[in-house]
């Protein structure tokens, strides 16, 4: 775990997620819109309406390479996204749209995303307004020496390939085994 640690911290903020790509039941994308669970968008051309994404997600966790997309955008439109995950948290999402009228369902998922710490403390308040919701970890910071070891093996590229594939199995198998073990309160 601490070599992996190492690697989080001295390759970038995405490394573990980058490890759950292949997991069961993770719905992995780089990044995402403000808008999309449901769009309301139309094609023009065919009439046919986007589908509904967050009806495509439940049951798993999404994993989000870059959250910071969102965050960047309008503070209006950064409150519209979290107001949407906060209707997801509650299990049901309904949204009315000019374009295709209402959209709604039920859904439940995770979320796991990266996001800079700069560009999380920008829209916190926002965050803390819709209750605790969200859980946040930062990697504590590593000795020097645990730095040049995390930078060596970032420098290493002879087998660096093969190490990721096979860890990310580990992790796949992992995942699968937490999710069959019964959850003891």
């Amino acid at each position: 775990f601490r070599q992996i640690q190492q690697g989080i911290n001295q390759t970038d903020k995405t490394f573990a997620l980058l490890l759950l790509k292949t997991a069961s039941g993770v719905y992995y994308v780089d990044s995402v819109t403000e808008n999309f669970l449901a769009s309301g968008y139309r094609d023009e051309k065919t009439g046919k309406s986007a589908p509904d994404l967050f009806k495509e997600l439940d049951g798993k966790c999404v994993v989000i390479k870059e959250l910071g997309t969102v965050f960047s955008l309008r503070a209006d439109k950064v409150k519209k996204f979290l107001g949407d995950l906060q209707a997801i948290y509650d299990r049901e999402y309904h949204k009315l749209t000019g374009s295709v009228g209402a959209i709604h369902g039920k859904a439940a998922f995770s979320i796991v995303a990266c996001v800079t710490p700069a560009t999380l403390r920008d829209h916190q308040e926002y965050m803390n307004r819709i209750g605790p919701r969200f859980l946040t970890y930062r990697p504590p910071q590593l000795t020097e020496e645990e730095e040049e070891e995390g930078l060596d093996m970032g420098w290493e590229t002879s087998n660096r390939k093969t190490v990721l594939d096979d860890l990310r199995q580990l992790v796949a198998e992992h995942l699968s085994a937490c999710a069959k073990s019964p959850v003891n309160l």
